[in-house]
């Protein structure tokens, strides 16, 4: 049984198919991921078939200059969109080629391969990475309701589905006029934990919230005789991690100064990822150690505690670390995922990047510190309930029970 997963964007937009790309490989199934030629290595690490679809580009330099060139994270987030969905446009024709040799594709939760599948007649299932957009058409009828999703329908649908529209009539569909559209008819796949994210009562029943897809990173990682010292030689460093929005195009030195005065300022040790361009003629003290990439699932358990913005996977695999987090949310769904995490006792308030500052930040850490023994314990007790949701092994089920296969 042939499966096909396309999917675009950072590692981060990447990493959650690999997991899901190797448990269905080892429940027989024959999946192959397209995705930027960039991601190859990354992928094939997995043995897991690679083909390359778009242009030969650093994929993250090109969205962390998008971002850089951009006035506010809103204008920078859709330009980011626009420049991604641009290479989908660029690669429509690719993608239903690889369609037509499926049995199953999985689009991702940009809706890459919704299109092309349902233009090849191939069955697809959908991903959705952001539950709040999830329509609730099962919900009161009431008049608030009706005229809050009016204002959903007037701002939010034709942002989301104008270049689709575009997409379809490429390929001789339709015109949709709402987001639900885009989503799968059969299947609606949420990776996130219900203790995270419950389930909305209001959900059509094809949408299932199935528990995170962690992936194995750590089996084949061996830390730096460097990074083995530092852990060793003093208490637990504080682990900066920003993702993406770590990732630079040019020296972002202001924000660096933040972070490291703040480690300074609260005397205490930290291992910081990302700022690699910054950090090229940046003088860093003992007890601050950068790093390039490590396995989160291995880095995170070491940490005291994480700075993080927010992003989905990484929210994840710092609440997965069992570890108390700061997070600096930056876009998008990350407010949100900072919000969660303050209110299940994960770490203090969350600070919006446009307030980021020293004295904040100091304030934030030294909060952990004062409360260190309840975030810590709120972490744990999460982190061990995680460990038991499989929700790798809940989606392949879904996916045989859609197939109709009991044993392949």
């Amino acid at each position: 049984m042939k499966v096909l997963i396309p999917t675009m964007g950072t590692r981060g937009d990447v990493q959650p198919y690999i997991a899901l790309a190797t448990r269905l490989n080892a429940s027989g199934y024959e999946v192959t991921i397209a995705t930027h030629p960039c991601w190859k290595d990354l992928i094939e690490n997995y043995n897991i078939n690679f083909v390359p679809i778009g242009p030969d580009v650093d994929i993250e330099y090109e969205t962390a200059k998008i971002r850089g060139n951009s006035k506010n994270w809103m204008l920078g987030f859709i330009r980011t969109m626009k420049f991604v969905f641009k290479i989908i446009e660029e690669s429509t024709f690719e993608i239903k080629k690889l369609c037509l040799n499926a049995d199953l594709v999985v689009a991702s939760h940009s809706n890459i391969g919704a299109t092309e599948a349902e233009a090849s007649g191939i069955p697809f299932i959908s991903v959705t990475l952001q539950p709040d957009i999830i329509p609730k058409k099962l919900g009161n009828k009431s008049k608030v309701k009706a005229f809050l999703n009016s204002i959903v329908g007037t701002f939010v649908n034709p942002f989301m589905v104008r270049p689709y529209n575009k997409l379809r009539k490429v390929h001789g569909l339709k015109k949709i006029s709402s987001f639900d559209e885009l989503l799968s008819p059969i299947l609606n796949i949420v990776p996130i934990s219900p203790l995270v994210y419950p389930s909305n009562e209001f959900w059509e029943g094809k949408n299932k919230i199935v528990g995170y897809w962690f992936l194995d990173e750590v089996k084949e990682f061996c830390p730096s005789e460097e990074l083995s010292n530092f852990l060793k030689s003093g208490p637990a460093p504080i682990i900066i991690s920003l993702g993406a929005m770590g990732f630079e195009s040019e020296e972002e030195k202001a924000k660096l100064d933040i972070l490291v005065n703040s480690v300074n300022e609260v005397k205490m040790r930290a291992i910081i990822q990302g700022f690699n361009k910054t950090l090229e003629s940046y003088k860093l003290e003992e007890n601050i150690l950068a790093v390039g990439s490590i396995p989160h699932t291995w880095l995170f358990k070491y940490g005291y505690c994480i700075i993080h913005h927010g992003g989905m996977s990484t929210t994840a695999t710092a609440i997965l670390s069992g570890v108390p987090a700061i997070v600096i949310p930056h876009i998008t769904d990350q407010f949100y995922w900072a919000k969660r995490v303050y209110e299940l006792n994960l770490g203090p308030k969350p600070i919006p990047s446009k307030d980021l500052s020293k004295d904040i930040l100091v304030n934030a850490i030294n909060s952990v510190k004062n409360n260190y023994e309840q975030f810590s314990n709120s972490s744990i007790q999460l982190a061990n309930k995680l460990q038991t949701e499989n929700g790798l092994d809940k989606t392949v089920e879904l996916i045989s029970n859609i197939l109709g296969i009991q044993d392949i």
